[in-house]
């Protein structure tokens, strides 16, 4: 009988099957330093091996392919009708370019899958659940693989809901965590969610580990844990999971599993997790900080990298070099919490000693530093050693704006392997950006683009809607914004509505920022971020507008073709696609606090077909 690790860590649906999570990667190296035995499950990865075949991708372009027939020939489309065209028109325009994967000679689906673009690879993703809809709306797109579900991920009553569903992966989840759990058990299932959506998944799998090993221990954690499940404060969801850690993870549960190893364990000892008690919820002190300089590189090889649907040259790794914001004070960034208030960067060597571990351990070459904020001095140093080395690298980096990002800087960096830099600008107007207490200007970011932009590909993440913006403010950012793109100083920007972050000062004291009013769905009992709210500055109506407009202007026009192939014949649309995405777009803004499942199925907006 096979012996289980100490440790099994779970990575749950629903993930990118093309890349690997980094929390699973730095939790094992943690704890395998410790001599802790660990074993890692994508079970993300593996959902998806299990259900993406040739057949069901086969059933699917067939469903499609009839689907949209039947909603074409409507003379009036509902919301959900409308939700559902808009996402089958272009899966039937990308049909002739996944033509490969439908061919069962040389090499199975998966390597056929790997070896497509990464837009066609999503496409051929959402086409695979496609006849789930709507109860599963999945969205691949970079960075977050993202679905909708009928359950709320913040509301315990949903959550606890779910573990009852009977979803179209719900058997062959079971399935998996059957053969995860063959022989002798672990002392720990430590399940690590890195993103909001994965709560649901995350009590799914819990329940499922929990009917077929009672006397397991089941642990949550992970960034989404710290973010959205801190405020944990009944008891239902303690019915599959035995405790939440909702601080940094490897000594929480290097503790855990050195406790359940006693003859008489107590979760009082363990710092930084919640759980039930004979009390009632009982929360435990945090650990002490961790030191960054003392963290190994994270293990990737604990995972199984030739089984992800990209071919391993061509995955990108994440890397840590530093943990925390050396800034930390932006009023809308999560500063309430420790990930982003314990700002520490260990020594260069350091930090270059984890890069060259990394490429020894995988053989690969492509990683993103995925910082808060990097130190462009520190990276200079590393820039200089990598170059010394020898190593070949293909590297990016996020990064606030900071004035020693200099042009010699940046053509070292580049020298060095690097291929890009982001920049988290949010507004080049000074009153906004003082609002928001970025810290810097709208000159000196201009002129920190102007150094960066020249040498680097350069992207720019902005907001639009802050409390107290207004609209000619806005537009003066958008401006400047497009002004450098079109000089060729930015590769590409990226608008988003501003969003109040749980764990921000924002969250704390709203009226203090001029926000007066904040929406969340009914029945929603965790810590989610706030999207619908009433504040100073521009009403919502208006920031939908500027976001459409401006997410318009950097994309240009669609050109949808009039016709598209769907059975064997040229079916021409009888629907308006842009008219369409307008209406669908304005309404999940203006509804944004409801789950997009609801606001799919209860919508009231239509659109009548017309003559394209």
């Amino acid at each position: 009988m096979k012996r289980q690790a100490d440790v099994l860590l779970i990575n749950p649906p629903f993930t990118r099957p093309d890349e690997p999570v980094m929390s699973i990667a730095a939790l094992s190296a943690w704890l395998r330093s410790k001599r802790i035995d660990v074993e890692a499950k994508d079970l993300s990865l593996e959902l998806f091996r299990r259900t993406v075949t040739i057949s069901r991708m086969t059933e699917e372009r067939s469903r499609a392919e009839e689907r949209f027939r039947s909603l074409n020939g409507r003379d009036t489309l509902d919301f959900r009708g409308m939700y559902e065209y808009m996402r089958l028109f272009p899966l039937l325009l990308c049909l002739p370019h996944l033509a490969g994967i439908f061919d069962d000679r040389g090499g199975g689906l998966w390597d056929r899958l790997s070896a497509l673009d990464g837009s066609l690879r999503q496409r051929a993703l959402e086409l695979s659940t496609a006849s789930a809809f709507p109860d599963f709306t999945l969205q691949a797109g970079p960075p977050v693989f993202n679905w909708s579900s009928p359950r709320d991920h913040f509301s315990q009553h949903d959550i606890m809901a779910s573990t009852g569903d009977n979803a179209w992966y719900s058997e062959t989840l079971a399935d998996i965590i059957d053969d995860c759990l063959s022989g002798e058990k672990p002392l720990i299932a430590a399940i690590s969610i890195s993103y909001y959506n994965q709560i649901i998944p995350a009590f799914q799998c819990a329940a499922l580990i929990r009917r077929l090993a009672p006397d397991l221990h089941i642990s949550i954690g992970g960034a989404a844990a710290q973010i959205f499940l801190r405020d944990v404060s009944g008891k239902e969801l303690f019915a599959f999971v035995d405790s939440i850690a909702t601080g940094q993870g490897e000594m929480t549960l290097e503790a855990l599993a050195m406790e359940l190893k006693r003859e008489a364990p107590s979760l009082e000892a363990v710092p930084g997790i919640i759980y039930l008690s004979e009390k009632g919820v009982v929360r435990n002190a945090p650990p002490p900080l961790l030191q960054c300089e003392n963290l190994p590189c994270p293990d990737y090889t604990v995972l199984p990298l030739h089984e992800y649907m990209a071919r391993l040259g061509d995955i990108r790794f994440p890397l840590r070099l530093s943990q925390g914001c050396s800034w930390g004070r932006c009023v809308f960034c999560r500063t309430e919490l420790a990930m982003i208030r314990e700002y520490q960067m260990p020594p260069v060597e350091r930090l270059f000693q984890t890069v060259a571990d990394f490429v020894s351990a995988t053989g690969c070459s492509r990683i993103h530093f995925a910082d808060e904020t990097i130190d462009p001095e520190a990276l200079e140093e590393l820039s200089k050693m990598i170059k010394a080395s020898g190593l070949s690298l293909d590297w990016n980096f996020q990064t606030r704006i900071d004035r020693k990002l200099s042009e010699r800087r940046c053509r070292l960096f580049r020298e060095a392997g690097c291929t890009g830099v982001s920049f988290g600008v949010e507004s080049l107007n000074d009153r906004v950006l003082g609002l928001m207490r970025k810290g810097i200007t709208a000159k000196l970011a201009e002129s920190v683009i102007n150094e960066a932009g020249g040498v680097l590909p350069v992207t720019v993440f902005m907001m639009v809607g802050f409390p107290g913006e207004t609209e000619e403010e806005a537009r003066e950012s958008n401006g400047r914004v497009r002004e450098m793109m079109r000089k060729g100083l930015i590769r590409d920007y990226i608008y988003s509505p501003f969003v109040i972050h749980s764990g921000s000062e924002m969250m704390a004291d709203p009226k203090r920022f001029g926000i007066i009013g904040m929406r969340r769905a009914p029945g929603q009992d965790l810590s989610p971020d706030i999207i619908d709210y009433h504040c100073t500055g521009m009403a919502r109506e208006k920031v939908w507008e500027l976001l459409t407009e401006f997410s318009r202007s950097r994309r240009g026009e669609q050109k949808w073709p009039a016709a598209v192939e769907a059975g064997g014949k040229s079916v021409r649309r009888r629907f308006d696609i842009e008219k369409m995405m307008d209406i669908v777009a304005r309404e999940t803004f203006m509804r944004s606090a409801v789950p997009l499942h609801r606001i799919i199925t209860t919508s009231k907006a239509s659109i009548a077909s017309e003559q394209i």
